[in-house]
């Protein structure tokens, strides 16, 4: 129940991420902390929470939304890393979603240095 609550919050419509904010950081330290200390739990949504982390991730008005995300991604991706029927097929698609969310960031940083 709590995973999916936590993931209904990240999934939140654009239009209304800025007033749910605390929503998304509450889903991300839920999920972080589901991730490291009920990890059976967690597992069976992992895929869903790799579909939906990303925005939160990159959420540049919200630096405390962007940390927890961090976190929480982190966490995740460790308990996958514990798991041997993880493929490494599924890693290359989160290193690419990865890529994908902060590639305008990083294009943008590029321009402002220049």
């Amino acid at each position: 129940v709590e995973v999916s609550r936590a993931l209904a919050w990240l999934d939140e419509p654009l239009e209304k991420r800025s007033r749910y904010s605390r929503k998304r950081l509450a889903a991300c330290l839920v999920l972080r902390e589901l991730a490291r200390h009920a990890p059976t739990l967690f597992y069976a949504r992992v895929r869903d929470f790799f579909e939906k982390i990303w925005p939160a991730v990159v959420d540049v008005s919200h630096p405390d939304v962007r940390d927890a995300a961090a976190s929480a991604l982190a966490a995740a991706l460790e308990l996958v890393a514990a798991r041997p029927a993880f493929n490494s097929g599924y890693y290359c698609a989160i290193y690419q979603k990865a890529h994908r969310a902060l590639e305008k960031y990083v294009e943008a940083g590029r321009k402002a240095r220049r």
